[in-house]
C-alpha cells in the first residue's frame, strides 16, 4: 500500500501532498500525517482525494471532539491538538490570503472556548428521513445528532428536534428547507423555519410548537427563495418577550432579520482592539459604514467626540436609535443610507471625519465602490472583514488610492475551520 506524506495545509483547511508532480488536497488531514489515498479526482492544476487510512499519525494530531468529524463538511481541523492548533490556523490564513496580508500576520487571536461557543446554527432539512443534516465531504446528507461547538442549549434543542420532526411528515410535503437554531443570553433557544408563508404552514407550525413550547422561547417562520440563506419578514408562532443579544454590556433587542456574530467572546475582543486603535490614533470624529445596530460606535463612545453610523437596513437603524435614546449616547447619530450611492448626501452638513470604520458583507466593498467613495473618506480607515480574499482585493484598490497598511489582526471567530475575522488599519500617506 502506497503512502503519502501531508506536507502543508491549504487555505481551505485541507492537507496537501503531491502525486505525479501535482498538488493533491486531502480533507481532514494534517501536516506530517502519512496516509493512503482513495477516490482521487484529477483536475487541470491539482487533484483532490480522500484518505483511506492514516497510516502514521501526525504529532499535531489528537482525537477529535465530534463524533461526526471524519465525514462532516465543517470543522476541517478539529483533529489538531492544543499546542499545534495556533500554528496550523495561522498557516491556513497565510495560504488563504497569499498576497498583501500573508506576511503581515504572525499570530491568530484565539478565544478561551473551543467548544460550546457558537450561538447560532442553520441545518438543512432532509426529505428522506425528516432529520436535520449537513452535507458531508462527499456531498451526501449527514444527519447531525450532536455538535460540540454549539452552546449547550442549542445542543439540547437539536437532539429534541431530531426526535420530534419525524412525527410531522407534513414538513416534507410542505417543502421545509432549513431550520435555524439561535441562543440568546436571557432566553431559551429560538427556532426559525425556512418554509413558504401561508395558512397551511402556519397551522402546521402552531401544532408543532405545542410539542416544544417548554423547550423554546420563540418560534418563527420565513421564506428564503434563493440559495443564499437570509431571514426576511419573519412571522412569529411563539413571540419571545424582551429577547436581546449582547454587545459587550449593551443589551440589543433581538430580531432574526438583523446580523449578530455567532461567537460573543471573539466579537468582544474585536471591539476591544478597535477601541485601542481609536485611542492610540486619537481619532475623535468617526464615520461607521455598514454600522448594523451600531455596536462598534457604542463600544467606542467614551473615546470620541462624534460618531455617524450609516446602514442600508432600516430595522437595524431603528434599533440603534432606540438604544441611543435609552443610554448616554448623545455623541452618536444613526441613519439609513443607500450605500454607496447615498454616501455623498449623507455626509453633507456633517463635520469632517478623521476615521472611517467599515464592516461590509462577505463580498467586500468592491473596486467600483472604493473608486467612487475614496475621495469622501478620511485618511484613516479600519476595515473588519470575514473574507480575507475579498479584503485583499479591496486593499489593492485602496493602495491605488494612496492608502497603506498600518496594522492587521486576525481573530479566530470560527474555531476549527478555515474562516476568520480580519481587522486592518490603513492610512493615506
Amino acid at each position: 500500500m502506497k503512502t503519502y506524506t501531508i506536507t502543508d495545509i491549504n487555505g481551505f483547511g485541507d492537507g496537501v501532498t503531491r502525486l505525479d508532480n501535482k498538488a493533491v488536497f486531502v480533507p481532514k488531514t494534517l501536516p506530517q500525517d502519512q496516509v493512503s489515498l482513495d477516490n482521487i479526482q484529477d483536475f487541470k492544476r491539482y487533484s483532490k482525494a480522500l484518505h483511506r487510512e492514516i497510516v502514521t499519525k501526525s504529532p499535531h494530531r489528537e482525537a477529535p471532539l465530534c463524533e461526526h468529524f471524519d465525514l462532516c463538511g465543517g470543522c476541517q481541523i478539529q483533529g489538531a491538538n492544543k499546542s499545534s492548533y495556533p500554528h496550523i490556523k495561522l498557516q491556513i490564513f497565510k495560504n488563504l490570503s497569499r498576497h498583501t496580508l500573508k506576511d503581515s500576520v504572525q499570530e491568530i487571536v484565539l478565544g478561551d472556548k473551543t467548544t460550546n461557543f457558537r450561538n447560532k446554527a442553520v441545518f438543512n432539512f432532509s426529505k428522506q428521513n425528516s432529520q436535520l443534516f449537513y452535507n458531508d465531504i462527499l456531498g451526501e446528507q449527514l444527519t447531525i445528532q450532536s455538535c460540540p461547538i454549539l452552546e449547550d442549549s442549542l445542543q439540547k434543542i437539536l437532539s429534541t428536534l431530531q426526535e420530534v420532526l419525524p412525527n410531522y411528515p407534513r414538513f416534507i410535503e410542505q417543502n421545509l428547507k432549513k431550520v435555524l437554531l439561535k441562543s440568546l443570553p436571557n432566553q431559551k433557544p429560538i427556532l426559525g423555519f425556512d418554509i413558504k408563508q401561508h395558512s397551511d404552514n402556519q397551522s402546521l407550525l402552531e401544532e408543532f410548537s405545542l410539542d416544544l413550547q417548554e423547550e423554546v422561547s420563540g418560534i418563527f417562520y420565513f421564506h428564503s427563495p434563493s440559495s443564499h440563506f437570509a431571514v426576511t419578514k419573519p412571522k412569529w408562532i411563539i413571540n419571545p418577550k424582551d429577547a436581546y443579544e449582547e454587545i459587550n454590556d449593551l443589551k440589543v433587542p433581538y430580531s432574526p432579520e438583523m446580523f449578530f456574530q455567532s461567537n460573543r467572546e471573539i466579537m468582544s475582543k474585536i471591539y476591544s482592539t478597535i477601541s485601542q486603535w481609536v485611542k492610540a490614533g486619537q481619532f475623535k470624529n468617526v464615520l461607521d459604514l455598514y454600522t448594523g445596530v451600531g455596536g462598534t460606535l457604542f463600544s467606542m463612545n467614551r473615546d470620541i467626540n462624534f460618531g455617524l453610523g450609516l446602514e442600508v437596513n432600516p430595522q437595524s437603524i431603528q434599533v440603534a436609535n432606540s438604544l441611543k435614546s435609552k443610554g448616554k449616547f448623545t455623541k452618536l447619530k444613526f441613519q439609513t443610507t443607500n450605500l454607496p450611492r447615498g454616501l455623498k448626501n449623507a455626509l453633507r452638513d456633517q463635520p469632517s471625519f478623521d476615521l472611517c470604520m467599515v464592516n461590509p458583507p462577505r463580498k467586500g466593498l468592491g473596486q467600483k465602490m472604493i473608486q467612487t467613495t475614496a475621495s469622501l473618506l478620511p485618511n484613516d480607515l479600519i476595515y473588519l472583514s470575514c473574507n480575507p480574499q475579498t479584503l485583499e482585493s479591496d486593499l489593492k484598490q485602496f493602495y491605488k488610492e494612496g492608502y497603506q497598511l498600518k496594522s492587521c489582526k486576525v481573530f479566530d471567530m470560527f474555531p476549527w475551520t478555515n474562516h476568520f475575522e480580519t481587522l486592518v488599519h490603513i492610512s493615506k500617506v
